[in-house]
């Protein structure tokens, strides 16, 4: 199970609305273990969660949905993903995959979530003591496997309990968080099989193959494969 535990708090200093409404402390747990725990070089001490806005979190969820449900780990051994990020051409995967690409100036451990097979796996590592964070450090590590109906929930549940939260307020970040989610729920409904199969071969199912960064074969290899499995539904147009 995968599951990310809010407490909404006030955030007085905080003058960006959204990030204000959005702020509170965040716990991740993976299966029975907390991912979140890290020492607090101010008091000494082990915390459990991380304070913060959750929207920068929400944002890279959405955006990267069905490569966290579907695509694979592309290397030959673990390895925490910023000695990944150090390698050009492993980024991309790093940024699909890891908290760390959502941060945005905030405290996530370096979790990763990526599909193994018919689990989908959540693996976190520590941080060394030259961390990012001025007073923080993640310690822990470990690694769980998980049915993908059970990661999917605990993604959603995170979306929606985040969009609850924004609900009334006017602003372009959640009216662009609220398409991105209907769009999301939409293609569970029309094209999951697609999306699927794009985000397996790293592509993006909600974009047109274009440049020399989309191999237009392997796209094309995805749609086809999705249309003949998928014939009677007339969804390949």
């Amino acid at each position: 199970m995968l599951r990310f535990r809010i407490e909404w708090q006030e955030a007085p200093g905080v003058r960006v609305g959204v990030l204000a409404r959005t702020w509170g402390r965040l716990l991740i747990e993976a299966g029975d273990r907390l991912v979140t725990q890290a020492v607090d070089y101010r008091s000494e001490s082990l915390r459990g969660g991380v304070y913060g806005s959750v929207l920068p979190l929400c944002q890279w969820i959405l955006e990267n949905w069905w490569f966290l449900l579907n695509e694979s780990y592309r290397f030959p051994v673990p390895h925490a993903a910023r000695e990944l990020a150090k390698i050009p051409t492993d980024r991309p995967w790093v940024q699909r995959h890891s908290l760390l690409a959502a941060r945005e100036g905030g405290a996530l451990p370096d979790l990763m979530i990526f599909r193994d097979d018919h689990a989908v796996v959540a693996r976190w590592t520590p941080e060394h003591e030259n961390s990012v964070h001025p007073f923080l450090r993640f310690t822990g590590s470990g690694e769980v496997q998980m049915d993908p109906a059970e990661a999917e929930h605990g993604l959603s549940e995170l979306v929606r309990e985040v969009l609850e939260r924004l609900a009334g307020l006017e602003d372009p970040d959640v009216k662009s968080l609220q398409e991105e989610w209907a769009a999301v729920l939409a293609s569970m409904q029309s094209e999951r099989e697609l999306c699927e199969w794009s985000a397996r071969l790293g592509l993006d199912p909600y974009s047109e193959p274009q440049g020399p960064a989309w191999p237009l074969p392997a796209w094309t290899l995805a749609r086809s494969l999705t249309c003949r499995r998928s014939s009677a539904t007339n969804r390949c147009r």
